[in-house]
């Protein structure tokens, strides 16, 4: 049963100085080069922006299990949503069920194409490949993620 929609409108390659709306208008602030989901959840959130480094695509990919970027996008604005609408967890559970990001209660539809969403994650394929290679005795057995 889907309680929650993502709409995943633009996934993209951030310069190091962004435009952000405020209350006020909008100010510039200065972020490391990141990848910007634009997201709609449930057509109530509308232009969210949601920032994360590319890192975090290999972390969600070894936390659940998954087989590539784009469905580690996926549980990222899942794990997003979840922190907007937290579910109750049995005491002890596992960090893949406190956060949610494979929450099938939490729906994630591209409404940008995902060949799009791969080449912006693609800008940071040094970093990317560059993390992995630095988790890679981690994840071998030497550490849980509990």
């Amino acid at each position: 049963m889907t309680t929650h929609t993502v709409k995943i409108k633009a996934l993209e390659a951030t310069e190091t100085t962004v435009t952000v709306p405020t209350m006020l208008g909008t100010a510039e602030m200065e972020f490391e080069p990141a990848l910007r989901a634009i997201i709609d959840v449930d057509d109530k959130v509308t232009d969210h922006w949601h920032y994360f480094k590319p890192e975090a695509l290999v972390n969600r990919m070894d936390l659940y299990g998954l087989d590539n970027e784009i469905e580690a996008v996926e549980a990222l604005e899942r794990e997003l949503v979840r922190s907007w609408a937290p579910v109750q967890v049995a005491a002890g559970a596992h960090m893949r069920e406190r956060l949610g990001g494979i929450d099938k209660q939490v729906e994630v539809v591209w409404e940008v194409p995902t060949g799009k969403a791969q080449s912006a994650i693609d800008t940071f394929r040094d970093r990317i490949d560059a993390f992995r290679k630095m988790q890679e005795p981690m994840s071998n057995g030497q550490a849980e993620h509990d």
